[in-house]
C-alpha cells in the first residue's frame, strides 16, 4: 500500500508540474509543428474540412499548390489520439462561454491534459512491465530516471504538442502487451498490439524497426529464434493482423494523401531526406553540442551500458534492443538534419527511452545490490545517477531556444553548465 501511494503521489505530483509550465505559456496548440500534428481536428470538426482552412501559425501551413486545400507535412496519428480531448473541450466551450474554434482556452487546457495523461499512462504500462523482472522499487526508480533524467521530462513540460509524448506512450503499451501475445496467443491478444505498432509507425514512419522487438521479444540464444519461427509457423494468420491492421491505420491518411493531391502517395517532406545515408553522422548524433544525445541527456549512457551487457549476456532480450537501437542511430544519422532542428537534446529517441528503461532497470538492480555490498560504491553511483537528473532538470529550465545553430558551440554551451552551480 505504501509503495502504490508513493506512486500515485508521483504521478499526481507529474500532472501538476506540467500543467502549471504549460499553463504559464498557454500556446501549445499555435507552436510550430505542434499545429501540424493537430490541424486535423479543427479542420474537420469546427471548419468541416481541409478547404479553406487557415492555421494559427501563419505561413508554416499553407495550401496544397493549385489548391484551397491546407496540406500538413505530419501524418494524422497525433491527432487520433488527442481526438477524445479535443471532442471534450468541444462539447464543453459552448457551456462555458469560449469560442468553439479548437483554440481557445479549454481546448488548450484539454490540449495539456491530453499529453499528460498520455505520458501518466505511459510510465505506469512502462511501471508494469519492469514488474515482470524487478521488484516494485527498482521498477518506480527506472520510471522515474526515465522521466526525468532524459528530455523525455523537457517534452513532457515543454512541448506536449510534438510527437513524442505520444510515441513514448505506444512504445510503452507495445512492451506491455507483447508478453501477453506470446503467453495467451489469442486474437484479441494479438489484434490491440498490432493496432499499436500500425500507430506507432504512421505517426513516424522509420519506427517500423521496432517491429524486430515484437518478433524477437524473449528471444536471447538460437534455441529461443528456431522456436519462435515456429511459434510465428504456428499461428501465421494471426500474424497477418499486424499487416491488415496497419493498412486499416493508414487508410484514412491515404484519403488525405488523395484529397490532397490526387496521389495514393504525398512524399510531404519535399527535398528533405536521408541525404547522408552512406555518410552517417553517428558520431554527431551521439555526442555534439548539437543536440547529441549523450550530451543533453547522460542518463542514457547508463541505459546503453546495461543493454550491451545483456546483450553480450544474452538476457532480457538484449540483443534484439541493442540491434534496434543501432538501427534507429543509423537512421537518425542519416537523415538531412541529423540535429533535428530546434530541439532540447536527441528528440529522436524520445520513444526510444521506454525500450531502454529495462537494461536501465537492470543497472538499478545491480546498485541496489551495490548498496548492500560494497556501500561507498554504490553511493557514489547513486550520487552519479541523482546528479545526472539535476543536470537534465535545471538543463531544461534554463534551455533558451535555439540550442543549435553556428552560433551554439561548446562555448555557449559550456556557459550553460557553469549555471548548474549557480543557485
Amino acid at each position: 500500500m505504501k509503495e502504490k501511494l508513493i506512486i500515485l503521489s508521483f504521478l499526481g505530483g507529474l500532472l501538476f508540474l506540467g500543467f502549471n509550465f504549460h499553463a504559464k505559456q498557454m500556446h501549445p496548440i499555435t507552436m510550430t509543428d505542434s499545429e501540424g500534428y493537430y490541424l486535423y481536428l479543427p479542420a474537420l470538426f469546427v471548419n468541416g474540412g481541409f478547404e479553406g482552412f487557415r492555421t494559427r501559425s501563419k505561413g508554416r501551413y499553407d495550401y496544397f499548390p493549385g489548391t484551397q486545400k491546407t496540406a500538413t507535412r505530419y501524418t494524422y496519428g497525433v491527432a487520433a489520439l488527442q481526438a477524445p480531448f479535443f471532442l471534450i473541450a468541444h462539447a464543453l466551450t459552448p457551456l462555458l462561454g469560449y469560442p468553439q474554434d479548437g483554440y481557445s482556452l479549454i481546448y488548450q487546457c484539454l490540449f495539456i491534459v491530453g499529453g499528460l495523461f498520455y505520458l501518466v499512462v505511459g510510465l505506469w504500462l512502462l511501471f508494469s512491465s519492469l514488474r515482470i523482472h524487478f521488484g516494485g522499487w527498482v521498477s518506480f526508480f527506472t520510471c522515474l530516471l526515465t522521466w526525468g533524467g532524459t528530455n523525455l521530462y523537457y517534452y513532457s513540460v515543454g512541448e506536449l504538442g510534438m510527437s513524442h509524448v505520444y510515441s513514448f506512450f505506444l512504445f510503452a503499451a507495445l512492451l506491455y502487451k507483447l508478453p501477453i501475445v506470446y503467453d495467451r496467443s489469442g486474437w484479441r491478444d494479438f489484434l490491440f498490439p498490432s493496432i499499436i505498432l500500425a500507430f506507432i509507425v504512421l505517426i513516424r514512419p522509420t519506427n517500423i524497426i521496432v517491429a524486430f522487438l515484437v518478433l524477437g521479444y524473449d528471444v536471447n540464444t538460437i534455441s529461443d529464434l528456431k522456436a519462435r519461427f515456429q511459434f510465428i509457423k504456428n499461428h501465421f494468420f494471426k500474424f497477418l493482423l499486424f499487416p491488415v491492421m496497419a493498412f486499416l491505420v493508414v487508410l484514412p491518411q491515404i484519403g488525405y494523401w488523395y484529397y490532397l493531391s490526387g496521389q495514393y502517395y504525398l512524399y510531404s517532406y519535399g527535398n528533405q531526406g536521408f541525404s547522408n545515408w552512406n555518410n552517417p553522422q553517428i558520431a554527431n548524433v551521439l555526442f555534439s553540442v548539437q543536440n547529441g544525445l549523450f550530451v543533453y541527456s547522460p542518463l542514457v549512457l547508463v541505459s546503453v551500458f546495461g543493454v550491451i551487457w545483456l546483450a553480450i549476456n544474452r538476457k532480457m532480450e538484449g540483443g534484439i534492443r541493442l540491434l534496434v537501437l543501432m538501427l534507429a542511430t543509423y537512421i537518425f544519422a542519416s537523415w538531412w538534419a541529423w540535429w533535428f532542428g530546434g530541439a532540447f537534446g536527441a528528440r529522436s529517441y524520445v520513444e526510444y527511452y521506454a525500450l531502454l528503461a529495462l537494461p536501465l532497470g537492470f543497472v538499478l538492480a545491480k546498485v541496489g545490490n551495490l548498496l548492500q555490498q560494497k556501500p561507498m560504491v554504490g553511493r557514489l553511483i547513486t550520487g552519479l545517477l541523482v546528479f545526472m537528473v539535476y543536470y537534465n532538470i535545471k538543463m531544461t529550465y534554463q534551455y533558451d531556444p535555439p540550442w543549435d545553430g553556428p552560433n551554439w558551440t561548446w562555448s555557449t554551451y559550456y556557459e550553460e553548465v557553469q549555471e548548474l552551480f549557480s543557485f
